[in-house]
């Protein structure tokens, strides 16, 4: 998912990136378990960070565009 971008009703996806890592919004409450174990956050438009986090196009949810 992208930083500060809704991603619908899904509360796994409630993160924001704070320096350089997932972190869970604080004001989502009641969670049991760690949210960023299997969330990962890129800034908008940012493809060298995109894949720094995804080295191999891996992730079904988002391909990067080609120039």
């Amino acid at each position: 998912m992208f930083n500060g971008c809704y991603h619908g009703t899904v509360d796994d996806v409630f993160v924001d990136l704070a320096d350089g890592e997932a972190r869970p919004r604080a004001s989502l409450l009641g969670q049991v378990y760690d949210l960023t174990e299997h969330t990962r956050v890129a800034e908008f438009n940012d493809l060298a960070g995109w894949r720094r986090r995804w080295p191999m196009a891996a992730s079904p949810a988002c391909w990067p565009s080609r120039r």
